[in-house]
């Protein structure tokens, strides 16, 4: 199957997939993905903002067990994606998070 390049976009309040690579102020890892791939990216870029919608439902009160849970949660997810990241991603998207995880 061919693999096609991708940007992932990971920046406050914005998680995509795009074909296209936009300003040099965006946080943006490449990837190179066939089209199941892609729908595994997509499926985990799809949990972590669904889970973030979820967080900002009204609370009449503060459950602080809950959100440790959630935060932890969220961890997990944002850990599968920059595995995933990693696993398809480009030369220097790789040497980009090899640097972070120093």
């Amino acid at each position: 199957m061919a693999r096609e390049k991708f940007f992932v976009t990971v920046n406050q309040g914005s998680l995509e997939l795009s074909p296209v690579k936009v300003d040099d102020n965006t946080i943006q890892y490449e990837v190179f993905v066939n089209t199941e791939e892609k729908h595994e990216l997509e499926n985990e870029l799809s949990v972590i903002e669904l889970h973030d919608v979820e967080g900002d439902e009204l609370v009449t009160f503060f459950d602080e067990l809950q959100a440790d849970r959630d935060k932890e949660e969220v961890g997990k997810e944002f850990g599968r994606l920059y595995k995933l990241i990693y696993e398809y991603g480009s030369k220097e998207t790789k040497s980009m998070l090899d640097e972070i995880s120093k």
